[in-house]
């Protein structure tokens, strides 16, 4: 997503800088005055909107302004979702087939309660993934609508400034 700004490059690096301290996310790297690359987001704290993830901002001279492009990344919070997911999905197995195995009071379970076993695992994964993407979804909406607020209101201050 591309936003323009009305200011030079260094005064735009510098209020994006800002607007991510301001909101507690953790700056990785920069490198003055095109590259800010932030961390977002909490491990620990589990309610849609809040996906971990970076964001990588490059900040480009154009015209009489500068293009901020800001790219997401939460390639880290999938990989760790969905290997919980898998690993969730191997237990209900398990799970469900020792209590067939206890219910039943066999030492084999028949073909279409396997099938539902395994069916019942590949659910788990597919829930995950899809509790996941919506998750990032939101929190990517919700970033770049906050992000948009700033960029708005540094056009009112900057008229009001001059």
């Amino acid at each position: 997503m591309s936003f323009f700004v009305n200011a030079v490059q260094g005064e735009a690096f510098k209020w994006v800088v800002d607007y991510f301290q301001g909101r507690n996310i953790r700056i990785q790297s920069s490198n003055p005055p095109s590259s800010i690359i932030a961390e977002f987001g909490s491990w620990f704290t589990m309610y849609p909107g809040n996906a971990k993830g970076n964001v990588n901002a490059q900040l480009m001279k154009r015209d009489n302004g500068t293009y901020i492009n800001l790219n997401f990344d939460f390639s880290s919070y999938y990989a760790s979702g969905l290997s919980m997911g898998v690993i969730l999905s191997v237990a209900a197995f398990v799970f469900f087939n020792l209590f067939l195995t206890n219910v039943l009071h066999t030492a084999t379970i028949p073909a279409v309660l396997q099938f539902y076993a395994v069916a019942l695992s590949f659910g788990c994964v597919l829930i995950m993934a899809l509790g996941l993407g919506y998750d990032v979804s939101k929190t990517r909406r919700n970033f770049l609508e906050e992000f948009n607020m700033f960029i708005q209101s540094l056009a009112s201050k900057k008229t009001s400034l001059n």
